[in-house]
């Protein structure tokens, strides 16, 4: 589903520039007793199976030994720098040792306890558990994608490079610039 973002009038005649971006639709399916993780992911229209763990995602935490409470359990924060799409993103994570799983939200993990709250940029995008509950779940509610072609996560991560490098240079940006196309009528 596309969604237009912005429309103006051009530079001349016959020129109208738009900008068209999807919404996220993306699903994780991990298995942590398994250690694997499929994700069903959509790019330039193309539907995906990224398979693997996203080994950037669990390692290079620093615990800051901060504190404070995310959906009633104690957390501690940790934090890491690293970069996506080529721009450059600090992380910080709150967890919580009293839910001893290695694991959060997106393909977050690898800090001693679940992951509660994911804070991107200092608050530019911020995922936070509201609750947290144990049961056991239906057969069959949780149900493994099957659709899109299969990559592994650094034939995703290139793909996604190379046609970012493309449209920077079809744009007239450099690294993180442009991002206005041009469409002639």
């Amino acid at each position: 589903q596309q969604q237009q973002m912005g429309a103006a009038g051009g530079e001349g005649p016959g020129f109208r520039m738009m900008s068209m971006r999807r919404r996220d639709n993306t699903v994780v399916y991990r298995d942590l007793e398994a250690n694997t993780q499929i994700e069903a992911t959509n790019f330039m229209d193309k539907d995906f199976l990224v398979v693997g763990i996203d080994s950037a995602n669990i390692a290079g935490w620093k615990v800051t030994g901060k504190q404070k409470m995310v959906a009633g359990y104690p957390c501690l924060s940790a934090t890491r720098s690293d970069s996506m799409m080529g721009r450059p993103r600090e992380i910080t994570a709150w967890f919580s040792p009293a839910i001893p799983i290695q694991a959060g939200p997106q393909s977050f993990g690898g800090l001693p306890g679940m992951i509660l709250e994911i804070d991107m940029n200092q608050g530019q995008t911020v995922t936070t558990a509201t609750s947290v509950a144990f049961k056991t779940l239906e057969e069959g509610l949780l149900v493994m994608p099957d659709k899109g072609k299969k990559v592994t996560r650094e034939e995703f991560r290139k793909l996604v490079d190379e046609r970012m490098k493309e449209m920077r240079q079809m744009s007239g940006g450099g690294p993180g610039g442009g991002g206005t196309f041009i469409i002639r009528n």
